[in-house]
């Protein structure tokens, strides 16, 4: 009898869980976390801080990645990768155990057994789309009106105020409309490869009482503001808390003081190291948790005491300084993290 696809995944799976160490822990979400068995064989340091991650998921794929050497595959029911064997081969599992699920997958597909024809690369699927506030349109349309809004004038001061005036680093939008104060707001789009997905309103005149500052579409499940710059070909991505301090250093925002786990998975579903910049407030914590937790880098840049984000360096410093002095103060040791924290909490 041909193994179908279940069988497959199922065989993979206990083949897997069979030979995990017996300390390893179990998250809520179904993530297991262990010492990773990769390290030493790329000339790493044997891990003993539990930075193997190993997942299955709801969309028929295994993944695995290591924090501590970088190493990751993913198995999606077709193929088992050159990095899937090696990694099974680490953990133990008998080169007869591999050869015999090799053969039963190349069964599977010369056969046509019921592979499902499609697989969810990304943990994260982003389509669906909240349209823009009503007559909302970019600056540089409403920049050729011979008599533009003074509301409009006054949400290009305020982003010439940030240092932001570059229209080509992101493409601000105004609209007249004055459900939720939106005429006073400097609206941000939310791009999904090209495709408005959703927005934000940023207040830019001074608040009143019970103002909200932002207020939002309904944002996308994982959507992280700014995303296409996963997409380019870098070497780290600097994630922050809110969009302007993104646009300022070229990074992503997750619109939160932490990270969903969707938001965790579409950035480990790309190759660039992850630098988690975190606001000069004691709510931003919960960020430093979780890099620690997945061995993401921190970064605490030498700034004047009155500079709170990204945002602000950047009307300070410029550009430039701003995203070269993240880079460089930019650490994955846990000691030296744990103390600058503490420096974070006496602003």
């Amino acid at each position: 009898m041909i193994p179908c696809y279940t069988d497959c995944m199922q065989e993979l799976q206990q083949l897997i869980l069979d030979h995990l160490p017996n300390k390893k822990k179990v998250t809520s979400k179904g993530w297991i976390w262990f010492n990773a068995p990769c390290c030493v064989h790329r000339g790493h340091k044997a891990d003993n801080r539990q930075r193997g991650n190993l997942w299955f998921g709801t969309d028929a794929t295994v993944g695995y990645h290591c924090f501590n050497c970088g190493y990751k595959w993913r198995f999606n029911g077709e193929r088992l990768s050159d990095a899937a064997q090696d990694w099974i081969t680490w953990l133990g599992v008998d080169a007869e155990q591999t050869r015999q699920l090799k053969m039963h997958l190349l069964q599977q597909q010369l056969q046509g057994a019921d592979t499902p024809n499609t697989f969810v690369r990304s943990p994260v699927a982003v389509h669906q789309v909240t349209p823009m506030p009503p007559q909302a349109a970019p600056f540089h349309v409403w920049a050729h009106d011979p008599d533009p809004p003074e509301k409009f004038l006054q949400a290009c001061a305020y982003v010439q105020h940030r240092h932001m005036q570059d229209w080509e680093s992101y493409d601000y939008y105004w609209s007249p409309d004055t459900t939720h104060d939106m005429c006073d707001r400097v609206i941000l789009p939310f791009y999904d490869q090209g495709e408005i997905v959703g927005w934000c309103g940023r207040l830019c005149v001074t608040a009143k009482p019970k103002q909200p500052k932002y207020f939002n579409s309904d944002i996308p499940p994982g959507y992280l503001f700014n995303q296409d710059q996963l997409k380019k070909n870098r070497k780290h991505v600097i994630i922050c808390e809110g969009p302007f301090d993104a646009i300022a250093c070229q990074g992503v925002a997750v619109m939160s003081s932490q990270m969903s786990d969707l938001q965790i998975k579409r950035i480990l579903d790309h190759d660039q190291l992850p630098i988690v910049l975190p606001d000069r407030q004691d709510r931003n914590q919960q960020m430093i948790d979780q890099a620690l937790a997945f061995g993401w880098a921190v970064s605490f840049p030498d700034w004047d005491a009155d500079i709170k984000d990204a945002a602000d360096a950047r009307v300070r410093y410029g550009g430039i300084y701003t995203i070269t002095s993240v880079l460089q103060a930019a650490t994955t040791d846990a000691i030296s993290i744990g103390i600058k924290r503490k420096w974070i909490r006496g602003f």
